[in-house]
């Protein structure tokens, strides 16, 4: 075989990304969806094509992005009837305010360029590095001498969603800096010489979660990490998560090791996350199907793009849960694809993954609260032709600050209602006239409906 047969073989979408997305992206982060067989066949309208419409008809009739999206997006409503986008935003008419952070913006870089460009007049510092230690008796990161040991005790690697969280009544010199790592790149993690199976064992400790704090001497002042602090935690593929939900108990969710279908260990290709309004971490599962080898011929296989191929990283050579053909865990990939929530103020916490919120590539979740009290959590699969969904609780938030009110905000993911999002209709573009005015069809590009979504056959397929 030719070099470059080869690495068409092994990077399947080398040529076809777009600006500095780099094809080993696809192949680690994705496991190359975009060249694999389209995981939803239906012939639902997909919503990328629908809000690309809309962004370069906007942009062409000098919206500009905010208004585009604005106009997209609609409001934020709670049952399933149509929401009309009707008229522009404040905020796609006047712009979003002053800010306080002023800089000129830097010039277009160059992709081959490996550093940080920051404004002129600004600096840029790490807070903490893959391999940092996080817990007194953890080691510094040794390149040529990494164990599994060492990895489960040290800061993740490539991290996705990313946040810092003050601890109150710190007058803000003490923080939680949250952060997932949603996939590994072992080939330029590890030196040549180092044994196969021990390369992938490091590399799935360097999965799952980090919670860190940190600290500084004032608001002007830089944060730096606590190494041995209190909250300080790891998630690994052995931390048990709690199920809740519509799927917790399902048979569906059951195996040889967990024969309740309640408890989950592990979580993969957490993307991107929410922070909610009690001070907890979203965080989606996306692209887990590369974790696993399956028959790659049932209905759910092919709808979530699991294959029999080897996956990349290879982790079923050393568990048989990575391989759902082994008998007891069939079902092992049913559980993921969920929203994970983590308290990162209780390293003591059992993290539990929402079943409510629906089992798909989740990029992400995002809450809100209703004015009718209830929470509404918004999140996007990140497959191919899929949807936008929307999670309405069924009890109430309580906007106390005492440990009982925080303890009942914690469950309101746990029950309520789905709903997935339908685009249809077009404005006729010589009505769009930039004055904001509404066209006759009542609504900017069409409508947005919220249906419910029932679970007809289960809650770990979707439509």
């Amino acid at each position: 075989m030719s070099e470059t047969a080869r690495k068409f073989t092994l990077l399947p979408m080398l040529g076809h990304t777009k600006g500095k997305r780099s094809a080993v992206t696809c192949a680690l982060k994705c496991d190359n969806a975009c060249a694999g067989d389209v995981c939803n066949t239906s012939s639902n309208s997909y919503f990328r094509d629908i809000a690309s419409a809309t962004m370069s008809r906007r942009a062409a009739l000098g919206f500009g992005a905010a208004g585009a999206l604005a106009v997209v997006l609609g409001s934020a409503v709670t049952s399933p009837d149509s929401a009309h986008a009707a008229g522009l935003s404040k905020a796609a008419k006047e712009g979003f305010g002053k800010s306080k952070l002023q800089f000129t913006a830097i010039p277009s870089i160059d992709a081959m360029v490996d550093a940080v460009t920051v404004p002129e007049g600004f600096t840029w510092k790490p807070v903490i590095r893959w391999g940092d230690p996080i817990f007194n008796d953890a080691p510094e990161l040794d390149l040529n001498n990494q164990t599994v040991a060492a990895q489960e005790r040290q800061f993740g690697y490539n991290n996705d969603y990313t946040d810092i969280l003050e601890v109150p009544g710190s007058k803000g010199r003490r923080a939680v800096l949250f952060s997932n790592h949603e996939y590994t790149n072992d080939a330029i993690m590890f030196p040549a010489a180092m044994p196969a199976e021990q390369q992938r064992k490091v590399g799935a400790a360097a999965h799952g979660l980090s919670v860190v704090e940190l600290e500084r001497h004032n608001k002007n002042q830089p944060w730096t990490y606590v190494k041995g602090a209190e909250l300080n935690r790891r998630y690994l593929n052995s931390t048990v998560y709690e199920l809740t939900g519509p799927a917790a108990g399902s048979a569906l969710v059951k195996t040889v090791e967990d024969k309740d279908g309640r408890s989950i260990k592990g979580t993969l290709g957490n993307c991107a996350g929410g922070t909610t309004p009690w001070g907890t971490i979203l965080s989606g599962e996306e692209n887990f199907q590369g974790y696993f080898v399956g028959n790659g011929t049932s209905a759910g296989d092919k709808r979530y793009g699991i294959t029999s191929k080897p996956t990349a990283r290879q982790w079923e050579l050393d568990e048989d849960r990575w391989d759902t053909r082994k008998p007891g865990y069939e079902n092992e990939a049913n559980r993921f694809g969920w929203i994970v929530e983590v308290d990162p103020f209780d390293p003591t916490s059992t993290p539990k993954k929402h079943s409510a919120l629906g089992r798909f590539k989740h990029e992400g979740a995002n809450v809100i609260i209703a004015e009718s009290g209830h929470v509404v959590a918004y999140s996007g699969d990140d497959e191919r032709f899929d949807y936008l969904y929307k999670f309405v609780s069924k009890d109430k938030y309580r906007p106390g600050t005492t440990a009982a009110d925080r303890k009942h905000n914690m469950t309101l993911l746990s029950a309520g209602n789905l709903y997935v999002a339908k685009f249809t209709g077009n404005s006729p573009a010589a009505e769009i006239t930039g004055t904001g005015a509404v066209p006759a069809d009542g609504a900017f590009d069409g409508v947005g409906q919220w249906l419910p979504w029932w679970w007809t056959v289960s809650p770990l397929l979707r439509a």
